[in-house]
């Protein structure tokens, strides 16, 4: 709940928003609105990748996809926190059903769990995300356009450790701990900043994912 409310009062700091929101910024509220579905199921996504990796014996990668759906998952509530200010409608949460893995030895499919991982984040990186803040700033949906920016920022990290992790696929060894930022979702392996460079946050307040 502390962790809540302090996302709710920087994404207000950050940007004011009237009570005409919804008129004033209809494609925002629906682009909020297709983000919190795509969160959501990528949420779910990686839970699955995770549990399925850890089944078949690749422990690094399952701590990273772990590590990757509470990222999601705090992308998600930032985009429904700012959709209930603005007066939008929050979707039903998006989930992902798996499809089966018939004639895959183990390290294909976690491989093309990591690959699938990838586009999609690079999608968010170069197509989504910019696409979205853009029309947010053309409508003065401050709010709309941080929380955006936060998930592009932490995207882009989970794009990249999703390619280093398939590149290396058998000789990744597991991380001690990742850290995960409880205000933007920002993810590192191994260590942490002091603060986070995109929100601020204190490292004391990370959530350690082990």
């Amino acid at each position: 709940m502390k962790n809540v409310i302090r996302v709710a009062s920087l994404i207000a700091a950050m940007g004011v928003v009237g009570s005409s929101a919804f008129a004033a910024a209809p494609k925002s509220i629906a682009n909020l609105q297709k983000a919190y579905v795509g969160e959501t199921t990528a949420a779910s996504k990686y839970t699955q990748f995770s549990a399925d990796s850890s089944r078949r014996g690749f422990k690094a990668e399952s701590l990273l996809f772990r590590a990757a759906a509470q990222a999601e998952e705090i992308h998600a509530g930032n985009h429904a926190a700012v959709l209930r200010e603005m007066g939008g409608k929050i979707p039903t949460p998006g989930v992902y059903h798996m499809p089966p893995s018939h004639n895959l030895t183990n390290s294909q499919v976690v491989e093309s769990h990591l690959k699938d991982a990838a586009k999609g984040e690079m999608y968010e990186r170069n197509i989504m995300y910019p696409t979205m803040i853009k029309q947010a700033e053309t409508e003065h949906a401050m709010k709309a356009v941080n929380t955006f920016q936060f998930a592009l920022a932490a995207e882009t990290q989970h794009a990249a450790l999703y390619k280093k992790y398939a590149k290396n696929l058998g000789a990744n060894k597991v991380a001690k701990v990742f850290y995960v930022c409880p205000v933007c979702g920002a993810t590192w392996e191994g260590y942490s900043p002091k603060n986070c460079p995109t929100c601020g946050t204190s490292s004391t307040e990370f959530k350690k994912v082990r």
